[in-house]
């Protein structure tokens, strides 16, 4: 999302957890395309997969890990660590306890609905 969006509008929608509109998603390049409700869907995403099919898988391989190695190489050298910090903060009591809320809130407003 940072590669994305940048930094700073990452950290906010993240830390505030933004759902952005489908216009929204478009104009910040969360997305590449809309497909309206009323259209194939499934012809849609052949029409865009025929696009990369005219690139040699090899090639199209070597251009994403290109792109996207420094990434891949920072998560494969934080596995470890992200994975203890995860957990310790999911197991924490704190923690715990704003999700029993949270999810205790969301089956309020389900009865409501």
């Amino acid at each position: 999302m940072i590669d994305t969006i940048g930094k700073r509008p990452a950290e906010l929608a993240l830390t505030l957890g933004t759902l952005f509109s489908p216009q929204e998603a478009l104009q910040i390049g969360l997305v590449d395309r809309l497909v309206p409700m009323e259209e194939d869907m499934t012809a849609a995403a052949m029409e865009v997969a025929k696009d990369f099919l005219q690139i040699p898988p090899p090639a199209r391989v070597a251009s994403k890990l290109f792109i996207r190695q420094e990434r891949l190489d920072n998560l494969v050298a934080t596995r470890e660590q992200d994975l203890q910090y995860f957990c310790d903060f999911v197991t924490n009591d704190k923690t715990q306890q704003s999700l029993a809320a949270y999810v205790a809130s969301l089956a309020k407003k389900k009865k409501k609905e």
